[in-house]
């Protein structure tokens, strides 16, 4: 656990006649926790997003030592006039001790800056980061979790060349409230209920964990610690908005993109430890784990994040025997669950492509395939809603296998199904390993039984 100093700068141009920062917009920040930024540029990889559980300094009572911290994040839209310009970030320990980051604008363009660290987030010391192409900068510094004779009073200033245009002070409190440590077997699953679908086996949909609380002065026995799971929305194909956190198996009840623990409350052995095992969703997607207790009014956390998916299945993509339609235009996932298992991708394919040439279907018209799975698998919903578990409602369509296919051509005309039914129990399709499920008026569903 390290304590970073934050100090989070924004800003605003104006015509003053020395300072080119509005100081109405200068603020410094402590912070509980920072997450590393998604871009897709390599150098920005390991640069963190803005803090998002964060406490200005003038509304703390102190920092406690075992705080993530507070930096120094800036962000200048660059101009003509700022060439030369020097702006300076300093922490000043209790000891006297001057820490400074300097930052110079050599250009017109956000990347004309010199300053005097580039470094990456998981390094234990100070530096200077660049955080994305258009100017935003974070300077900080680390000091390691439990790191004796550091606390008392800081100062944190920030200055334009030699004059100090805003000063803080705040006192680092040499409180250690502990620290909660998550660690996952694994961070990728099935999802639950692939086992209720034909030839399937049940597995893979379980992920074991463990959890340890210390304190500088070792591990703490009989520690309660709590897990819950929330779903990322958009993950796994489904663009729903679920807000609700799962906090215990009745959660799992309510809500099926709650995913379940064999034991949702811990109490920690002699060494700190307890364990536990995650029960993947019925959904695929991202899932966010978390173990977290209260101490006091604060709450220590730990989160992770597992990828719950079907690995393997790839989009159908076009093909001149048939289009892709989806099989409820008000489905929130859309065009998104026509992805299949390999193998299944290729005899469905076969199948289009020999009916569009057999005696059957003499103008050639094209078959709408409707339905097939998401791109990482798992039950999905056939409306605005997740579905129940009920066989009406895509009960199987889980891992790539089953293709829903209308009884109505790309053209609108509906097709003999009878004839088409035969076709494909037809001894001159058996090597594509093709099985019917349940079929209606409104469409055949066909199933892959190969591997």
């Amino acid at each position: 656990m390290v304590l970073i100093f934050l100090i989070i700068l924004t800003f605003i141009f104006n015509d003053s006649t020395y300072s080119y920062i509005e100081l109405d917009e200068v603020h410094a920040y402590v912070f509980e926790r920072y997450e590393k930024g998604t871009f897709d540029n390599w150098w920005l990889v390991n640069v963190p997003n803005f803090p998002k559980e964060r406490k200005e300094i003038e509304e703390v009572e102190g920092v406690y030592l075992d705080q993530r911290g507070v930096g120094i994040y800036i962000t200048i839209w660059p101009r003509p006039d700022y060439i030369g310009q020097v702006w300076h970030f300093q922490f000043i320990s209790p000891k006297g001790t001057v820490i400074d980051h300097t930052l110079k604008y050599t250009g017109e363009y956000p990347y004309d800056w010199l300053y005097d660290n580039w470094i990456k987030i998981d390094e234990p010391y100070s530096g200077f980061f660049r955080q994305n192409f258009y100017g935003r900068f974070t300077g900080f510094t680390e000091i390691t979790r439990c790191t004796t004779g550091i606390d008392g009073n800081w100062v944190l200033r920030f200055k334009e060349g030699d004059a100090v245009l805003k000063e803080w002070n705040f006192t680092l409190k040499p409180i250690d409230r502990g620290q909660i440590t998550l660690e996952l077997q694994s961070y990728q699953a099935l999802p639950d209920g692939l086992e209720e679908e034909p030839n399937s086996t049940s597995g893979g949909d379980r992920i074991d964990l463990t959890v340890n609380f210390n304190k500088c002065t070792g591990n703490v026995e009989n520690q309660s610690i709590h897990l819950k799971n929330k779903f990322n929305n958009g993950t796994g194909g489904h663009n729903h908005n679920e807000t609700v956190e799962c906090i215990n198996n009745i959660s799992r009840d309510l809500y099926s993109y709650c995913g379940d623990f064999t034991r949702w409350d811990i109490t920690t052995d002699e060494n700190g430890n307890g364990t536990s095992t995650f029960i993947s969703p019925y959904y695929s997607g991202t899932v966010d784990i978390t173990a977290y207790t209260y101490s006091g009014l604060y709450e220590g956390k730990h989160t992770k994040s597992v990828d719950i998916k079907v690995p393997g299945l790839v989009p159908m993509g076009s093909s001149i025997a048939f289009i892709l339609y989806p099989d409820n235009e008000g489905c929130e996932h859309g065009a998104l669950n026509h992805n299949y298992n390999q193998n299944a991708l290729k005899a469905f394919r076969l199948l289009a492509i020999y009916w569009y040439y057999s005696d059957y279907n003499p103008n050639n018209k094209l078959l709408k395939f409707t339905a097939g799975s998401l791109p990482w698998g798992g039950k999905f919903d056939d409306g605005v809603c997740w579905s129940s578990h009920s066989s009406s409602n895509h009960h199987y369509h889980r891992q790539g296998r089953d293709c829903d296919i209308s009884t109505r051509y790309s053209d609108g005309t509906y097709m003999n199904q009878n004839q088409f039914l035969d076709y494909i129990r037809s001894e001159r399709l058996r090597n594509l390993h093709l099985t019917l499920g349940d079929h209606n008026s409104y469409h055949t569903h066909v199933r892959y039984s190969g591997n």
